[in-house]
């Protein structure tokens, strides 16, 4: 009763706000503090009710954003817009810096079953939607492509370190079928935005190198002033290139977490960080998106698209790894673990919703419009509704040790 309480108290608060040309200089710091508030009350709401955390965070900037009080929109506001790349940068670096691929699994098999999985979601959903929809080629082909991203780069989700491996090789296998598929538009526009996202990667390289290189990560001070300096240079690079700034970070932490090895002191002490550069991201992200505008009048073809990415999904990703698995059953990773891939990532949601987000330009205003309208209506089923799914799926019981006698000398 006492977070539904101070829920109230915050939404009363948001609906008396004064306009947006009355707010003054402080606007920035006075939504995101809102944000911040509404978004653990909601957390502590729905966590009763067995949804994940993001669940409070992305409702809460549903909530404020755009598609209702106005208070939180980072598309207007330049300083929200480069907190917004801001978060995205960390959360990215995080994930990359938290990242370990295990000795025994640095295999072909796992990496070739997962691109597999990609290709063939891939054309099972661009089939299924040229069979049912009149969608223009180009059009069907880009949204069989997002719909082949993998999930989740959330932290709800991370019971394992394999999980987080699979998904970020499967997101890898995803931007790899999109820039295909970009290629081949007959504009400019697409081979544009892959070269974009090349040099996006390639930048957080650079800087992850750089700072190896200077030896700025030795001290746990001076690690954490230079991470800060060279994620604030990076965000405003991010912001005027119009770079992808999760992808960008993620580059920068998987190079840092390769070149740190066994030696992990870095990443525990910015462990605790994670999850809430990760949960402002989607609070952010929610909120710059107008969900009345995007959803209503319905786009052209949004309910067949919807239908069939749901059903590719849960059969190829869902079911199939229980009836057919190709990898090892381990305790790390089940059959009933694939559950925990089919809600999307973060990146999904950037490259059509973030500041910067290029993709819905290359189309034309309807096709743009429904390319909106999909990653929307994704953030409520594949986050929401399969995000509670997958945090009803039980731990994988764990392995006893393996106990050997010691043969003692007579």
């Amino acid at each position: 009763m006492r977070s539904l309480g101070v829920c109230a108290i915050l939404l009363a608060l948001a609906a008396v706000a004064p306009s947006s040309s009355q707010r003054g200089p402080f606007e920035p710091l006075w939504a995101l503090g809102m944000l911040v508030l509404l978004a653990v009350t909601l957390q502590h709401v729905l966590r009763r009710f067995r949804l994940p955390a993001v669940a409070g965070w992305v409702l809460a900037g549903l909530i404020l954003g755009p598609s209702l009080f106005h208070v939180v929109e980072p598309l207007r506001v330049p300083l929200l817009a480069l907190c917004l790349t801001v978060a995205g940068l960390w959360a990215g670096l995080l994930v990359g810096l938290g990242t370990r691929w295990s000795q025994a699994r640095r295999g072909w098999r796992m990496p070739f079953v997962v691109a597999a999985s990609t290709l063939l979601t891939f054309a099972v959903v661009a089939g299924a939607i040229s069979l049912i929809t009149d969608l223009p080629r180009a059009v069907i082909l880009l949204l069989a492509a997002l719909a082949s991203m993998w999930g989740p780069i959330l932290s709800d989700f991370w019971r394992n370190r394999e999980v987080q491996v699979i998904s970020l090789i499967g997101a890898g296998c995803a931007l790899i079928v999109l820039s295909v598929v970009l290629c081949t538009f007959p504009a400019s526009a697409g081979i544009d935005w892959v070269a974009r996202l090349g040099l996006a990667l390639l930048s957080g390289m650079v800087g992850g190198e750089c700072i190896w290189r200077l030896r700025l990560l030795d001290r746990k001070g001076s690690a954490l002033l230079s991470l800060a300096a060279l994620s604030l240079v990076a965000a405003l690079a991010a912001r005027h290139f119009d770079f992808a700034a999760l992808p960008l970070g993620l580059a920068m932490g998987l190079l840092l977490a390769a070149r740190q090895g066994t030696d992990r002191q870095l990443e525990h002490s910015l462990a605790p960080a994670r999850p809430i550069a990760i949960l402002l991201f989607a609070a952010l992200l929610a909120a710059s998106a107008d969900v009345g505008q995007l959803l209503w009048p319905v786009p052209h073809g949004l309910f067949e698209v919807l239908a069939v990415q749901i059903v590719a999904l849960v059969l190829i990703r869902g079911i199939g790894p229980a009836l057919w698995y190709p990898l090892p059953a381990t305790a790390e990773f089940s059959r009933r673990s694939g559950w925990l891939l089919l809600p999307r990532g973060l990146i999904l949601g950037e490259l059509i919703l973030g500041a910067g987000a290029g993709l819905p330009g290359i189309l034309s205003s309807g096709d743009g419009a429904l390319l909106r309208a999909v990653v929307v209506a994704d953030l409520f089923i594949f986050v929401l509704l399969f995000g509670t799914l997958a945090a009803s799926v039980p731990l994988p019981a764990p392995t006893p040790p393996v106990v050997t006698e010691k043969k003692s000398d007579p």
